[in-house]
């Protein structure tokens, strides 16, 4: 695998960046003559801040977080198992 580092093409005003990988709702589909192939539609972002301090993706027990009737458990320290 090749190292993604696009914090390279940023420059952040406090120093600190780090790499945000976007997955997406949307497939990606390759076709080439009688082969297809159907992947995850992915990204990688450089966010300016401190990923160590940066805890806005508050994740919560939602219906439909769990597939194929998993339950959803958020531990004493509000992790979701």
């Amino acid at each position: 695998m090749v190292p993604i580092d696009m914090c390279r093409f940023e420059t952040c005003e406090g120093g600190g960046c780090f790499n945000e990988l976007v997955v997406k709702d949307t497939p990606v589909n390759v076709g080439s003559g009688a082969s297809s192939y159907v992947g995850v539609n992915t990204n990688v972002l450089g966010s300016c801040g401190c990923r160590a301090t940066n805890f806005s993706g508050d994740i919560k027990c939602t219906p439909g977080y769990c597939y194929h009737g998993g339950q959803c458990v958020l531990d004493n320290w509000g992790v979701v198992r």
